[in-house]
């Protein structure tokens, strides 16, 4: 998205709670990563040690370089008073890239998708960025690329790798 009026915006349920965690806190994106991804496959943090996580969301992507590179933005969301799933947003620059979505296992199918999805392109486009993007593939959901098509993202680049 390069405007905020492409963004369609469904609402979270009544019972829904929306959290951003400040400060960082790499065990509460360590958890939420292993146990939204696990289901789909998600391996490239699995093996992170905590310094690699506390750095990472410091902004310092997984090396503990001086300077941080990056900020990182995480949010959970809570539904009926149980947690139910996360969003993480990567500012770099102009840009804002929404680096991990997802809902827990136990939260899939109970209508939380589209408005937590909503929330983090209002969030990322809050932080008064030109640009707003999300990278998709195999490894989501299998109504990832859907939901992100109507929240009012558009395609922009497909690579198939090989097999």
């Amino acid at each position: 998205m390069t405007d905020p009026t492409q963004a369609v915006l469904t609402p979270l349920p009544e019972s829904a709670e929306l959290t951003r965690i400040v400060p960082a806190r790499a065990e509460i994106n360590q958890a939420f990563y292993l146990a939204v991804g696990e289901p789909w496959g998600w391996t490239d943090k699995a093996d992170w040690t905590a310094n690699q996580w506390r750095a990472y969301v410091q902004g310092h992507g997984h090396a503990l370089a001086a300077t941080p590179v990056e900020s990182i933005h995480t949010w959970v969301l809570q539904d009926k008073g149980e947690d139910a799933g996360y969003f993480e947003l990567a500012r770099s620059g102009t840009e804002a890239e929404v680096r991990y979505f997802g809902l827990l296992p136990s939260a899939i199918g109970r209508g939380l998708g589209a408005g937590l999805l909503s929330c983090a392109v209002a969030q990322a486009w809050a932080l008064g960025v030109e640009r707003v993007w999300v990278h998709t593939c195999t490894l989501d959901h299998p109504v990832a690329l859907a939901n992100y098509k109507k929240r009012g993202f558009q395609l922009y680049h497909t690579e198939t790798e090989p097999v």
